[in-house]
């Protein structure tokens, strides 16, 4: 079905019945609804709504995280998220459970944050302190007296010698005692008469002197910092049973998961209701729909409004109409790909259709290797089997799986299997040939490939541009070239050179003719024609580009049989053979991780750069219906 012919719509219903229409329209996941902000129209008793439910969110957000960050409970790559109905989406749960849960994880956070706290100040208190140690007495007897003024701080060592000369020069008036010496800042305690107590003062800060203020009481500083160490072993225990009883709250954890998804609902409600319209006792609601969807539509409304009118109308060319693709089992997986992209402009074209079967060609020609093929397949089955994934990340996982068949039969095609010849293992005979062995004819099949999906590509632009009612454009800008392409293969065939030279000059002669159509003056016309014979570099790279195919093909094969070879190397006895294993196990499972990575990437980009900017229209917008949505848990029925 491709992309959806789309309606608008305008819902008017009373205004008491706004949040029963809205939740009904949530349940039925069928509407996207748009801002009403026609001239007339007001939206002051829904302001904020969004904020208030989105501040709830936050909170609880909070709480979970807290949580989370304590429960040490292993959970498998492999394990799927709980299942969630949409009616427990809907509902608030046992709310004096979810209070309870919230409240838990806010005391735990709040102590667990005094405990960071009073750890830090602890520890940078001793890191302060520590390096005076040496000092014998107790620190509340290290102050002013009526006579003198004590420093006590840190001195730059470089500042040292430039300290005893103040020392000699202050004779008898200024005394200095240095608590260590090998030390990149010297911690000090000095003493200073009155008399000459700014002086020095001013001295010491030219010297990068920096204060440190000992505790006014307590003993000394050994006896300080043992007191303080004891504290920060009281801390650490304290840490741990706070932590013990942060993973015992692990239990609320999957009510607060729920709890989040409902709130997270109720947010995207409120924030829909804050775009709708309304005058004086009536609601309006502007959306999309998908056009089937009109009587679920209608069907959500009359369940929860007595009075409404609903205004389905096909959408104006002003209008911002959302994209919405719908595709079979087969395809729809494809659709990770070009999301990957962009969305497909609402009047454009879903290229889901041609970028399957290439991308499935592509994918298993580059890893090419028939035991990756069945791995990544099995492998693949089993994530979706397990984990039972969801959105993009289950389409990927979903072309992965159907591109291990592509592997596997390209692998068979080559007789690759892990780097074992015909001579090894009897089903490792090419079924086609070996691309090691005949690296031209592997060139060629790239060349070949490239060739025909760049002429299904400008087939596709022109397709479009027929449609639009431009035949002209579809002849002049896609089938001149597409008639030059195609000499390529007719000059391959026995007798066609003659045949291939004059579809050549046709084709060229037409976009000499045509490319400066839109310019003005004669010689204009015929330059910019002459300048778009230049882009036959630009096809031709484009071909030459599929020879990354014939890169990636070669490197899976080669880098498998390097592990092949050195495990071979190894196997001589008991311990060899263990060894020899591993390395052919790990080098293998490297070889497909690391290939498989790149035959998705390049197989995705050759539709990307040489396939869509020759038809592709982009920029369109997903179409996001008002819907019951999890990101913590599954939803199991989601209409």
């Amino acid at each position: 079905m491709a992309i959806i012919q789309m309606k608008k719509v305008t819902a008017y219903v009373m205004k008491s019945d706004t949040k029963k229409v809205a939740r009904a329209l949530q349940k039925a996941g069928v509407m996207e609804i748009s801002r009403a902000d026609r001239d007339g129209l007001i939206n002051e008793e829904n302001q904020f709504g969004a904020a208030k439910a989105e501040a709830r969110l936050q909170k609880v957000s909070e709480a979970v995280s807290v949580i989370k960050r304590y429960d040490h409970t292993k959970k498998s790559f492999l394990m799927p998220k709980p299942p969630v109905t949409v009616d427990e989406l809907a509902s608030e749960g046992d709310r004096e459970k979810i209070d309870a849960a919230l409240a838990e994880a806010e005391a735990i956070e709040e102590k667990m944050g005094r405990i960071r706290s009073e750890f830090s100040k602890t520890t940078n208190k001793i890191a302060q302190i520590a390096p005076f140690m040496g000092l014998e007495a107790r620190t509340e007897d290290v102050h002013d007296t009526a006579h003198t003024v004590a420093y006590c701080g840190f001195l730059p060592k470089e500042s040292d010698e430039a300290l005893t000369a103040l020392t000699a020069e202050l004779n008898g008036l200024f005394a200095v005692r240095r608590l260590a010496l090998d030390e990149e800042f010297i911690p000090c305690l000095i003493a200073a008469h009155r008399t000459v107590a700014e002086q020095a003062r001013t001295r010491l800060k030219e010297l990068a002197f920096t204060d440190v203020k000992l505790p006014e009481k307590g003993g000394t500083v050994k006896e300080q910092v043992a007191e303080l160490k004891r504290r920060i072993n009281e801390l650490e225990q304290e840490r741990k049973d706070a932590e013990e009883q942060a993973a015992g709250a692990a239990k609320n954890l999957g009510i607060l998961l729920v709890y989040e998804d409902h709130l997270r609902c109720e947010a995207e409600r409120a924030r829909a209701i804050d775009m709708m319209g309304a005058t004086g006792k009536v609601q309006v609601i502007d959306g999309y729909i998908c056009h089937y969807d009109a009587d679920k539509l209608e069907t959500a409304v009359k369940s929860a409004a007595d009075v409404y009118y609903l205004d389905v109308r096909d959408p104006s060319e002003d209008d911002d109409v959302p994209t919405a693709i719908v595709n079979n089992k087969a395809l729809r997986p494809f659709e990770a790909i070009t999301d990957m992209y962009s969305t497909p402009a609402y009047k454009g074209i879903d290229p889901v259709y041609i970028l399957a079967p290439f991308y499935f060609i592509f994918f298993g020609s580059m890893l090419s290797d028939a035991a990756y093929g069945i791995l990544l397949t099995i492998g693949s089955i089993l994530v979706l089997k397990l984990k039972k994934p969801e959105g993009m990340f289950r389409k990927v996982v979903t072309v992965l799986a159907i591109c291990g068949v592509s592997t596997l039969i390209w692998g068979a095609l080559f007789g690759s299997w892990m780097g074992f010849d015909a001579t090894e293992l009897a089903i490792a005979t090419p079924l086609w040939f070996n691309p090691l062995e005949n690296p031209m004819m592997m060139l060629y099949v790239c060349i070949a490939l490239g060739l025909v999906h760049i002429l299904v590509a400008l087939g596709m632009g022109f397709y479009m541009l027929v449609r639009d009612g431009h035949w002209k454009d579809a002849i002049f800008d896609k089938g001149f070239w597409m008639l030059i392409l195609l000499a390529i293969p007719v000059m391959l065939i026995p007798g066609g050179g003659t045949a291939a030279v004059v579809m050549v000059l046709v084709g060229a002669a037409g976009l000499l003719l045509t490319q400066g159509r839109h310019k003005k003056g004669i010689l204009k016309k015929l330059m910019g024609g002459l300048g778009s014979l230049y882009d036959v570099t630009g096809y031709l790279s484009d071909i030459l580009s599929y020879c990354r195919i014939f890169g990636m093909s070669l490197a899976t094969g080669v880098i498998s049989m390097v592990f092949k070879t050195i495990a071979g190397m190894l196997m001589g006895n008991f311990v060899g053979a263990i060894f020899g294993a591993a390395v052919f196990i790990a080098g293998n499972v490297f070889n497909l991780g690391i290939n498989a990575l790149g035959s998705f990437v390049h197989s995705a980009r050759l539709q990307y750069i040489e396939s869509f900017n020759k038809f592709f229209e982009a920029g369109g917008r997903a179409f996001s219906p008002l819907s019951y949505k999890a990101k913590n848990n599954r939803v199991v029925n989601a209409k």
